[in-house]
């Protein structure tokens, strides 16, 4: 009777549902694939896997099409959801389903008195994230007694941060749940400058620990932050 299927995985299986006359819903786990190429291309190729290839070509058209035969949408994001609208995608077949998160695991720090300013960067470590920008601001700025500490697995950017690591610029490929909960706690602020993210779990995360959060309108963020309260 019905039938989920992920993005640029279910398009041969939503057309063989739709001839039965089945329910059909996308689940959008990232934005309009047009919107990607969009900001991609507003931002100078800051997404990595956009070269025009055949395979890149075939994945634009297979994702573009499984919209046409989806029933419903399920985005993240007010912002996944508008690029979907500015898409074509009618606004009565999205249904927005925010991602949760464990509170008692990323459970509020107990003290706000910091020996250090610590900024903290969580996400994989690619050029979409933000991270090459945050690296120039942070060493431009060169505040007293502070440190940058940046969280996440390999990336297209990955060389560029390694060779930016200093004294006051530390990287960590990897972290349990349980003690990244303390680096959330541990850190003054939280800053993710992302070019684009369907949701942003990290943000989340990030306030539920009680760390104020610096972050852009390409996320789930304009759905909780509250500008200068949060």
């Amino acid at each position: 009777d019905l039938f989920i299927g992920y993005e640029g995985q279910s398009l041969k299986s939503f057309k063989t549902v739709k001839q039965q006359g089945s329910i059909t819903i996308l689940d959008l786990a990232s934005v309009h694939i047009l919107k990607q190429i969009e900001i991609n291309e507003k931002y100078n190729n800051i997404l990595s896997g956009f070269k025009k290839t055949n395979g890149a070509e075939i994945m634009k058209a297979v994702k573009t099409e499984e919209f046409q035969y989806a029933d419903y949408v399920i985005t993240l994001s007010e912002f996944a959801k508008q690029g979907c609208i500015q898409y074509g995608v009618a606004e009565s077949k999205i249904k927005l389903i925010p991602l949760g998160i464990d509170t008692e695991l990323f459970s509020l720090k107990r003290s706000y008195q910091f020996k250090q300013f610590e900024i903290l960067f969580v996400a994989g470590v690619r050029y979409l994230k933000g991270i090459k920008d945050l690296i120039e601001v942070f060493q431009e700025m060169n505040l007293e007694n502070s440190k940058l500490t940046i969280i996440g697995g390999n990336g297209d950017a990955i060389d560029y941060v390694k060779k930016n690591v200093s004294q006051k610029i530390l990287y960590i490929p990897h972290l349990s749940h349980e003690e990244l909960k303390y680096k959330y706690q541990e850190a003054s602020i939280f800053v993710l400058p992302t070019y684009m993210d369907s949701f942003g779990q990290v943000i989340f995360e990030a306030m539920s620990c009680g760390t104020p959060v610096i972050t852009t309108s390409n996320s789930g963020a304009p759905g909780i932050i509250i500008d200068g309260e949060n």
